[in-house]
C-alpha cells in the first residue's frame, strides 16, 4: 500500500472494525483525551477553583523563626500555604520568600 492511500483511510476512517488498524487509531484518540493535559488548550474550566485566590506575599528571611511552613504562614499572614519560592542573594544568602497561600 501506499503512503497516500494509507492516509486517505485513516483520514475517512475507513478501516473495518476487528483489524488491528482500527483498533490503532482507538488507542491513538484515547490516548490524545487522556493524556494531553487540559492547559495544553487554555480551558477556564479546567482550572482549579482556587486558582484565583492565591495571595502572593513577600516575606523577608529575617521575619521567620525557622524555615517551618507554619512560621512562613505566619509570616504572610495567616492562610493555607500553597507555594514557596525561596529569594537568594547572588553569594547564595536567603535574602526573602514569595509565598502564595490560600485564605
Amino acid at each position: 500500500m501506499k503512503l497516500f492511500e494509507i492516509l486517505e483511510k485513516i483520514w475517512y476512517w475507513s478501516y473495518p472494525r476487528e483489524t488491528w488498524q482500527y483498533d490503532v487509531m482507538c488507542v491513538a484518540i484515547l490516548g490524545f483525551i487522556f493524556l494531553v493535559p487540559a492547559r495544553v488548550f487554555d480551558d477556564p474550566e479546567a482550572r482549579p477553583r482556587w486558582e484565583g485566590a492565591l495571595k502572593e506575599t513577600r516575606v523577608r528571611a529575617d521575619a521567620v523563626k525557622d524555615d517551618s511552613v507554619e512560621s512562613l504562614s505566619a509570616a504572610a499572614g495567616g492562610g493555607i500555604v500553597h507555594r514557596v519560592e525561596v529569594l537568594r542573594s547572588p553569594d547564595g544568602k536567603v535574602q526573602a520568600y514569595r509565598v502564595w497561600t490560600l485564605p
